[in-house]
């Protein structure tokens, strides 16, 4: 029963009808209020703010607050794989009880509302109200409690009822109504490409491009090794031309929070005006995290985590690759660890994009023949992976990502076999430019949403955990990538001629000659089996509804999908 105000004793003050968070009670000051019983959840917040201890029960007793009464009332309970992270629940919530949780692990870019006290929960129910996809019931508190733990739990053991395949299939549709809807909305973004400096000793042109935007004094970002075995390469440059700079290079194999603070402070400390990062993701990532944190010196890195939170255009920025793989010297991301709480933060942002890609084949010269061929395979996964989405493509990513697997396939047994042979460095350097603005445009897929679990649980390298996983996923995949993949299979001369689904199985058994050509294994068989329902959890997570993939994965797809890639070892 909703409780009632005492007309005698009411003196019209309005602190309940102010406190009250469903709007139950209406009355004017000085003037006896009302409480709606339709809308009134008994969460006696207004009997805290009462004087005069007006608020009644239904026997005309007054009512006193009591705050340990709340552990009786229903708690939002959160399908968090339905979730979208879309924020309106948490807006909706009167007593601040929600919350957006953070990336789960490296390269996460979904998160989802996550009820974090539920010791202050009213119990009012806006927030199942509010929600626009119905991802939140109404329970008790043990009921909900449970619940949540379960899916932090299995989640191959769920029931596969009736109710859950239509829950399924209205969760796919809302995946490809998301996809199409962002699509739209990309396409009104300028998508800026960096300015490509290519060739042998391409290095050398630094100087000038630092000219061109007036940089006095950059500060080059880099990691321990590199530093001392790449980096003499552009300091030399900038000695001849006679322009000073400052030289970080501590730069950790996953860039931190506190490294990008301290370059930030570096950067006003030296008085620079440029960025230059070397190396492979993890010294561009800092940079640009870094030039992020220069731009918004008051916001830290943790608040501008997420897509479009940047907003300002960062100062000159230089990327120099050491790797033909990643693709970071074109993407608008960066990863940064939180190391006091280990959160991962991904920064998107259009501005983030360098302002220059150096693409110096000399400085891959070096470059051990696995990782050659792991980064190289790398490349191949994100041109493959962007071509084959259903949306978000644009004529020039398909045309990069069509170009990048040509030259891939042309060049990267070369540079594997001979680290010397500059054309195929070089020609890798460009295809893994390529491949990186492709999928920045047009995105990936399951092949790296699993990956990236490898990554996280068992630090396995992310070149060799695609390389491995891509003609399985592929092969999955099936007929939904047979048009796309013919095309590749006759563009690279792989099959030229039979049907479409003779052409895309021909290019998937070529891509698993590559891989037994550079040595790598034809499975996982460290994936242990208690760790498989995290694998799935995290891999749906990261690539719904965002990744335009072909095929939506559910958990018995991929958990097909991942004891293929333990069997097949």
């Amino acid at each position: 029963m909703a409780y009632k105000i005492d007309a005698d004793k009411c003196i019209g003050c309005t602190a309940c009808a102010r406190q009250c968070p469903v709007k139950a009670i209406s009355g004017e000051r000085q003037q006896t209020h009302v409480i709606d019983p339709e809308y009134c959840i008994n969460c006696g917040l207004c009997t805290q703010f009462c004087a005069q201890s007006a608020i009644i029960n239904q026997w005309g007793a007054p009512v006193k607050f009591n705050k340990d009464a709340r552990k009786q009332r229903k708690v939002p309970d959160i399908d968090t794989e339905a979730c979208t992270g879309c924020w309106m629940c948490v807006e909706e919530c009167p007593k601040y009880v929600l919350r957006i949780s953070e990336p789960l692990f490296h390269g996460d870019i979904r998160t989802h509302a996550e009820l974090f006290d539920p010791d202050n929960c009213i119990g009012c129910g806006k927030c199942e109200k509010r929600c626009p996809i119905g991802a939140i019931t109404m329970e008790d508190r043990e009921t909900a409690m449970r619940n949540a733990a379960d899916r932090r739990g299995s989640v191959t053991n769920k029931k596969t009822s009736k109710g859950r395949r239509i829950m399924s299939t209205l969760k796919k549709c809302y995946y490809r109504v998301f996809q199409w809807i962002f699509n739209i909305g990309a396409r009104c973004l300028y998508w800026r490409r960096p300015i490509v400096t290519s060739g042998p000793n391409s290095v050398t042109k630094i100087p000038e491009l630092l000219k061109e935007r007036n940089v006095t004094k950059p500060i080059i970002v880099t990691g321990p090794s590199i530093g001392k075995k790449l980096a003499p390469r552009v300091t030399e440059a900038l000695d001849a031309a006679g322009i000073p700079y400052f030289m970080f290079a501590n730069v950790e194999a996953n860039p931190s929070v506190n490294t990008v603070n301290t370059i930030q402070k570096l950067y006003f400390e030296n008085k620079c005006d440029g960025f230059i990062a070397i190396g492979g993701g993890s010294p561009m990532d800092a940079a640009k995290g870094a030039a992020a944190r220069v731009v918004r010196p008051r916001t830290p890195v943790g608040k501008m985590a997420g897509l479009l939170r940047v907003m300002r255009r960062i100062p000159p920025f230089i990327a120099v690759p050491t790797t033909a793989g990643t693709g970071s010297e074109t993407t608008i991301a960066a990863v940064i660890t939180d190391t006091d709480t280990h959160h991962k933060y991904a920064l998107m942002d259009l501005h983030l994009i360098p302002r220059y890609a150096v693409l110096d084949p000399e400085m891959t010269r070096g470059l051990p023949p696995k990782i050659t061929a792991a980064t190289g395979m790398d490349a191949l996964t994100h041109a493959v992976e962007a071509y084959c989405c259903w949306t978000y493509n644009t004529k020039e990513s398909l045309r990069d990502a069509e170009e990048a697997t040509v030259a891939i396939f042309k060049y990267l047994k070369r540079a594997y076999d001979n680290g010397d042979d500059m054309e195929a460095r070089n020609e890798m350097l460009i295809a893994s430019y390529k491949a990186g603005f492709a999928f920045t445009r047009a995105g990936v897929g399951n092949v790296h949403a699993i990956a990236h679990t490898l990554g996280g649980l068992y630090n396995t390298p992310h070149g060799l955990a695609n390389a491995v996983i891509l003609p399985i996923v592929l092969e999955d995949y099936g007929p939904a990538v047979y048009k796309k993949l013919a095309r590749l299979s006759e563009l690279t001369g792989t099959c030229t001629s039979g049907t479409e689904e003779e052409k895309a199985k021909a290019f998937i058994k070529e891509i698993r000659a590559m891989n037994t050509y550079f040595e790598h294994p034809t499975g996982f068989d460290f994936i242990q089996e208690k760790d498989i329902p995290q694998m799935i959890k995290w891999a749906l997570h990261e690539a719904n509804p965002t990744y335009p993939v072909p095929v939506v994965y559910d958990e018995e797809r991929c958990n097909k999908v991942i004891h293929r890639i333990i069997n097949e070892a």
